[in-house]
């Protein structure tokens, strides 16, 4: 048998072939990093430490909106006690004319329940006025009260109601106003909410007795009187006058581009939320890191008597909006692209 001299064999080349299969191994590996890290965000398959209970999306098809061209308008939102269901404002263009509607969600799935209030207006000169600056629950959740404003023709409507949950029926009409264009400029400054008992309404200074809509100033000689109803996240407000700037706290994490920050006492005063989010022209920022990685809010919960830190988290998405649940006992918030999530105050 004649044998093949050994400078006649071609030897095997393996450099494609091991670069593929590095490729490849490192294609698997960036994968896995990725799908982790995603698991890892609040609400994620590997979250542990955010409180999340739910995360869903409002089905606002329900209602005949596109979710892109659609939003939770001003500060209309609102958790029910336990968290259950949320009442949530949205504005959104139906065809070429604008629409608002006052809904209650199931939280846990995202589900249209009931239709408070639903308006639609038709530019005037091209400019669209409708609106809810404002939504809240009664601490018991039978009963929703909401600001609203909307066009007709030349006519513009204002309105401060009270709801009943149950079927949506007005209990009472607080306010009803009627201007010539101009359908902007009324809501309660951030400050809607319902007495302990759920027979009385603050709006703003006002405080409104439901069954007979007789008022009361929350004023005396300019300043607020507390306790009151409500609280005054753009100032850091509680509702037994407690102020989050007073309380010298030193956030544990922080955005480290543009962000905004806003301050959410829970109804007892006693819990308190800092929410950042960056801002809108740095949401891509910084554009190198891959869009999994970017820390888009910063969510911490103190509490604010012993201005003890609670917990604090990242998220990969914007919250634009906050409520605490009327029992105190949860928090809600809503992301640019109408997430609902919804975490425990207590571990």
């Amino acid at each position: 048998m004649s044998s093949v001299p050994q400078s006649e064999i071609t030897p095997r080349r393996r450099g494609p072939t091991r670069w593929l299969a590095a490729v490849l191994g490192l294609a698997i590996i960036l994968a896995a990093v990725w799908f982790i890290r995603a698991a890892m965000w609040p609400c994620g398959a590997l979250d542990r430490t955010s409180g999340c209970v739910s995360s869903v999306t409002l089905d606002v098809a329900a209602l005949g909106f596109d979710t892109d061209r659609s939003k939770v308008t001003g500060s209309a939102f609102d958790l029910s006690p336990g968290g259950k269901t949320a009442l949530v404002g949205i504005v959104g263009k139906v065809g070429d004319d604008m629409r608002v509607v006052l809904a209650l969600y199931e939280s846990g799935t995202g589900a249209m329940l009931r239709v408070l209030l639903d308006k639609t207006e038709t530019p005037v000169d091209g400019v669209f006025g409708a609106y809810i600056s404002e939504a809240a629950l009664s601490p018991d959740g039978a009963l929703a009260a909401a600001a609203s404003g909307w066009r007709e023709g030349d006519a513009a409507f204002h309105m401060l109601a009270v709801y009943r949950v149950a079927d949506g029926s007005v209990v009472k009409t607080l306010v009803s106003r009627e201007q010539t264009k101009d359908a902007s400029g009324f809501d309660c400054t951030a400050m809607l909410d319902f007495s302990a008992d759920g027979t009385k309404l603050q709006c703003s200074h006002t405080l409104y007795d439901i069954a007979t809509g007789s008022e009361t100033s929350l004023l005396r000689d300019g300043d607020l009187v507390f306790p009151m109803p409500a609280d005054f996240p753009p100032g850091g407000l509680a509702p037994d006058g407690s102020r989050a700037g007073d309380l010298g706290l030193k956030p544990p994490i922080e955005l480290v581009y543009d962000n905004f920050q806003s301050w959410h006492f829970a109804p007892d005063s006693n819990g308190l939320l800092s929410v950042a989010r960056v801002s809108g022209s740095a949401v891509g920022k910084p554009s190198y890191v891959p869009a999994v990685f970017r820390q888009r809010s910063a969510v911490i919960l103190w509490d604010a008597k012993t201005k003890e830190l609670r917990r604090s988290f990242y998220a990969n998405h914007r919250f634009t909006q906050t409520a605490w649940s009327r029992d105190s006992a949860y928090f809600g918030l809503i992301t640019e692209d109408l997430r609902l999530e919804v975490f425990r105050r207590q571990p």
